[in-house]
């Protein structure tokens, strides 16, 4: 087994642990007399970003693997895991409305993306991405809602952020990022 094969080990193992968060509380999240459908489209978003996440890992394969850069690169699953530790608490059957939830500890998920947009642009520019690549530019266009996020307590406002990060999501992921090493392969 080659470096990078025991290094994906690893990482699937943070990134499992996150996605099984986020499905082990969705039967909570989703019961009718709960459920906010905002909270669960960042649940949705969520998992998709994980996939997505691992996905682009593979753009790494070549890198010399010292034990910094392994700690520097599993700060993205750490922080996945966050997000769903703080879409899904630990006893999700406990919670009575989804939408008081969500708003309650909707800065601390917005907090975790805008740290894990930021180290995934640090961690573009010690990669040597280019800064006109297509990654950039999602970079950068992602940051925006995070803001609207952050300052807003309506739900409209949420449902429209929830929905664009879906949205970029999906389209980045089946146009872009299609091919394993995306990232570096543009």
């Amino acid at each position: 087994m080659d470096l990078f094969s025991y290094l994906t080990i690893v990482f699937s193992l943070l990134y499992s642990v996150a996605i099984l968060r986020l499905i082990g509380g969705f039967s909570s999240a989703f019961k009718a007399e709960s459920r906010y459908w905002v909270h669960l489209i960042f649940v949705f978003v969520t998992i998709f970003s994980i996939i997505f996440s691992y996905w682009t890992f593979w753009a790494f394969k070549d890198i010399d693997w010292t034990l910094p850069k392994v700690l520097f690169h599993l700060i993205v699953p750490t922080m996945y895991y966050f997000m769903a530790s703080v879409l899904i608490p630990e006893n999700p059957s406990e919670i009575q409305s989804w939408k008081d939830y969500y708003f309650l500890h909707k800065n601390k998920y917005f907090f975790a993306v805008l740290i894990t947009i930021i180290y995934v642009i640090i961690s573009g520019f010690i990669h040597g991405i280019p800064f006109g690549h297509p990654s950039r530019i999602g970079q950068l266009f992602v940051l925006i809602p995070i803001i609207f996020g952050l300052k807003s307590s309506k739900h409209s406002v949420h449902l429209v952020v929830a929905l664009f990060y879906l949205t970029q999501i999906l389209v980045t992921s089946f146009t872009v990022a299609v091919e394993p090493g995306w990232l570096l392969n543009q």
